[in-house]
């Protein structure tokens, strides 16, 4: 394994300007080499630095942890957000998943963003559960929020957010519409985000059945979303794994009923929002129905959203991570 890690990092780079103050896809062509002038460039500032512990933040910037680590022999604290396996849904399919692994083998401690995150890296990295701890993500209000010309009022609408892919759920997503519209016509489904390359849900089953009351608006900045959030009347999300579900967090702080699948991080907050399997949609289209048609039952969700997302600040989860730190360097 350490062979095969070590081979990536040793990837050739060309030219350090065609790959680093370029306008280049960050995630687009030669990846691997990209991350290979990150982890240098982390080293050269690391050495006008004076720093007690590392703290890593998702794949991209484990291997730079480790090579700190080495260097320094200062203590490794990787910060999982996400999971190749999440993306992927099995192992072994990609370079990511390697990384991942072995950078949590090398790690001093590992953060998860839910303990759903944890439970999946206990089954498929080969850590034990005392190896992990669990720190919340919580809600960053912009500034101001924009007009996005989507306004309350006319049909029902219900809000998709998040990535165009087959781990957001979008093709249950397009079910669970499908079975809303069966018993009302006075509904919208609209969609934000991207994906990989263009975006094109013609070729989803069923999608002309629902084409109608279909609106796809794209990527928006959060701005923008928040204004989706405030004009919208439920968020649906059907998720087949997420991590946390920051976008669940932040609808319910906006006061927007959220639907949610049982696979996601955010269900460990919410805990009173009504929930189903992600592949259950007429499930999904019940609790639409419910909401859609009883006020009371609407406003009750509403409010026990807001309890429940009121227990996460920023602050908190600083002072959690601050305290694990303190542990890891005997401050304790």
């Amino acid at each position: 394994m350490e062979k095969r890690i070590e081979s990536i990092q040793k990837k050739t780079v060309k030219t350090y300007e065609k790959l680093f103050y370029d306008e280049v896809d960050v995630f687009g062509e030669h990846v691997q080499d990209k991350i290979y002038v990150y982890n240098r460039l982390v080293e050269m500032l690391a050495e006008n630095l004076d720093f007690d512990i590392i703290h890593a933040h998702d794949w991209m910037t484990f291997m730079a942890g480790i090579a700190l680590k080495n260097r320094y022999q200062k203590p490794l604290v990787i910060h999982v957000h996400s999971l190749e396996y999440d993306r992927v849904g099995h192992k072994d399919a990609s370079w990511v998943y390697h990384i991942e692994r072995y950078a949590m083998s090398k790690a001093d401690k590992v953060i998860s963003a839910s303990d759903y995150t944890k439970g999946l890296i206990e089954s498929n990295y080969g850590l034990s559960s005392n190896q992990i701890t669990t720190v919340y993500n919580a809600v960053s209000m912009p500034e101001k929020i924009e007009d996005f010309g989507i306004k309350k009022g006319g049909k029902y609408k219900i809000l998709f957010a998040g990535r165009i892919d087959g781990n957001k759920g979008i093709e249950y997503f397009m079910k669970i519409a499908r079975n809303v519209l069966q018993r009302t016509d006075n509904a919208e489904f609209i969609v934000v985000g991207r994906g990989k390359g263009k975006v094109s849900f013609d070729k989803i089953d069923g999608f002309n059945e629902i084409a109608p009351h279909f609106k796809y608006l794209g990527y928006v900045e959060r701005e923008l979303l928040f204004s989706l959030y405030q004009n919208c009347d439920l968020l649906c999300m059907p998720s087949i794994s997420e991590p946390f579900g920051l976008t669940a967090i932040e609808a319910a702080s906006m006061s927007l009923p959220v639907v949610l699948s049982t696979k996601t991080g955010a269900s460990e907050v919410l805990h009173r929002t009504p929930k189903a399997n992600f592949w259950d949609t007429e499930i999904f289209a019940n609790h639409i129905i419910s909401i859609k048609n009883n006020r009371k039952l609407r406003e009750t969700i509403i409010q026990h959203n807001l309890e429940d997302v009121a227990s996460l600040s920023w602050t908190s989860s600083a002072q959690q991570i601050h305290t694990l730190f303190n542990s890891i360097l005997g401050y304790a």
